[in-house]
């Protein structure tokens, strides 16, 4: 019986940390492709502000 319960301990804790690794490795993929999406927008949001500027004078 004794062994039964620390084997029932041993894969829990088994389960446990390949289920933590796993969460671990897709969030830092997730996080990369956020990244390069934000830095991919990043560059069409300059790329954009640059085609038109407009200068409004005003007269006093």
């Amino acid at each position: 019986m004794k062994n039964n319960v620390l084997s029932a301990f041993v894969v829990f804790f088994a389960v446990v940390a390949c289920l933590l690794i796993i969460d671990d490795m897709s969030h830092n993929i997730s996080s990369k492709n956020s990244e390069s999406l934000d830095a991919h927008n990043q560059s069409e949001q300059a790329n954009t502000e640059n085609l038109a500027t407009l200068d409004f004078e005003t007269k006093d």
